[in-house]
């Protein structure tokens, strides 16, 4: 299994403001004449597409556990556990 928290891999302010610089500086970029030229919502539209975030949604009344009871773990070889006979 591995150590590594669920939704932890990135700091999500970091990315935020990172994602928030990129669209500034494309926005920059973008021709005068296009600015002057295109309609505002496409303009909108086309930076949303572009720079959009996918981020997860949990669905607090479809949450539910799949699968649950008790099973036999192995701890034998966790030198933590006072354990004799570890063959």
């Amino acid at each position: 299994m591995s150590d590594e928290l669920l939704f932890n891999k990135y700091d999500i302010f970091a990315v935020v403001q990172a994602r928030t610089e990129t669209v500034k500086k494309r926005v920059q970029s973008i021709p005068a004449n296009t600015l002057l030229n295109a309609r505002e919502d496409d303009l909108i539209r086309a930076l949303l597409d572009e720079f959009h975030l996918n981020v997860p949604v949990i669905k607090d009344d479809e949450i539910h556990i799949a699968d649950s009871g008790e099973v036999q773990v192995d701890v034998s070889g966790d030198p933590m556990r006072m354990i004799y006979d570890r063959s």
